[in-house]
């Protein structure tokens, strides 16, 4: 999941948690002061939940991203499932805004079942 925070009209992502950050608008550059105490807060609670923070480097994007660290597919299923059913509850009763894009399909499938790319089939199997 993609964690940014609001300021105003503005989205800015997690990631660099930095002081400030500028953003470009039609009317030019916009300095925000941003809240490192509170983002921080917000992160540690979605860590909290079991989640761990993506390194940036590794995926080669400008946002902070956290994933479930699980130990198989069905305790990221189960992690993932009860965050859906019960904690963006709990989230969005305490004022936090929740986008989930329309693309977003938890489904979750082991390497066994996808199969591998180029895999040669045995003779017989088409």
């Amino acid at each position: 999941m993609a964690v940014g925070f609001n300021y105003g009209e503005w989205t800015i992502s997690a990631f660099p948690p930095e002081d400030y950050s500028v953003v470009k608008t039609e009317q030019g550059l916009v300095r925000i002061k941003r809240d490192a105490e509170t983002e921080q807060r917000v992160i540690h609670r979605l860590t909290d939940h079991g989640f761990a923070t993506a390194p940036a480097v590794q995926i080669g994007a400008q946002e902070l991203f956290l994933y479930s660290p699980a130990q198989s597919a069905m305790d990221s299923a189960a992690r993932w499932g009860d965050f859906l059913q019960n904690t963006l509850l709990e989230l969005e009763q305490d004022g936090w805004i929740i986008d989930i894009d329309e693309s977003f399909l938890l489904n979750f499938q082991t390497a066994q079942k996808l199969g591998r790319p180029n895999q040669r089939k045995p003779a017989g199997l088409v």
